[in-house]
């Protein structure tokens, strides 16, 4: 599954990332408007958590654990099944989705001077404000990825981003030229040393994991203590004459009984039983 974060680096150029405009129905009616952003590298699609709040949807149970670049871990805890409509035309989408705090920055990550761009006019773009810093509540993984490519490509030029047709409209994505990104110190071609990456694996969390994070490692560990043979209890010196008085004096009576003597540290005229006697004689009498 792929996951979004962040990473620093050294003079890394603005790279736009694909992004479309949807729409999802809280349960009043009322239009929700989010971005989402296009991965073919993920395996899950994802969904914030701010997002669910917001349409008061169901959740379900369902832990994974999302490998990231480096080997980097989350957790997601649980999933959600969603209905996103296309802003552009009637057309829906039904998707299941893992739900994250958070699914990555801002994109993109300065904004974008559109019109330097010089893109047709008589384009139907999937997100009309993709040159807008906006959040990303959806990523739509690779699952849905193929459903919503059309395949023509058109190139705007040289050093320019690419435009590729979907079923909800074009979208827009590659490398944008130092004079078409706004910065607060006038145009610059690198964003803070930010970008943005994806990563690939992702791995469904067994029920039986204490928690959702634990390693192969320490199920192996813990496998291994479990069938581990327990160490031989050591013998008191003490239950030596024990084994032995057993061993000598043990016999089996002629009524299929087995008497043994009784094994006393001391002697029976050396104990101090009280007149208990009696009251035992009784007691075993009525047996």
């Amino acid at each position: 599954m792929s996951h979004v974060l962040s990473a620093n680096t050294v003079n890394t150029p603005v790279v736009l990332l694909s992004t479309i405009q949807v729409y999802l129905l809280a349960p009043s009616g009322k239009r929700i408007y989010v971005k989402a952003l296009l991965d073919q590298a993920s395996q899950v699609t994802f969904v914030t958590q701010n997002l669910i709040n917001q349409l008061s949807t169901p959740t379900f149970n369902k832990q994974l654990q999302i490998t990231g670049v480096n080997q980097t871990v989350s957790v997601s805890k649980s999933t959600a099944n969603l209905t996103i409509y296309f802003s552009t035309n009637d057309s829906r989408l039904d998707i299941s989705c893992s739900i994250l705090p958070k699914i990555t920055n801002c994109l993109p990550q300065l904004p974008i001077m559109a019109n330097k761009l010089k893109i047709p006019q008589e384009m139907e773009l999937a997100d009309s404000q993709f040159h807008i810093t906006s959040d990303i509540d959806i990523l739509l993984g690779a699952v849905y990825y193929g459903d919503i490519k059309l395949g023509q490509i058109i190139r705007l030029g040289t050093g320019l981003p690419i435009l590729q047709n979907t079923t909800f409209g074009f979208i827009i994505s590659g490398r944008i030229p130092e004079n078409c990104i706004k910065s607060k110190h006038g145009t610059s071609q690198y964003v803070n040393n930010l970008v943005t990456c994806t990563t690939l694996s992702s791995t469904p969390e067994s029920p039986e994991s204490q928690t959702a994070d634990e390693n192969l490692s320490q199920i192996v560990q813990k496998f291994w203590e479990s069938e581990e043979v327990n160490p031989p209890i050591s013998e008191s010196v003490e239950n030596h004459p024990s084994e032995l008085l057993f061993l000598n004096t043990v016999k089996i009576l002629p009524s299929g009984r087995y008497q043994v003597n009784l094994n006393l540290k001391h002697s029976v005229d050396d104990l101090h039983m009280g007149n208990s006697f009696i009251t035992a004689k009784k007691r075993f009498l009525y047996l």
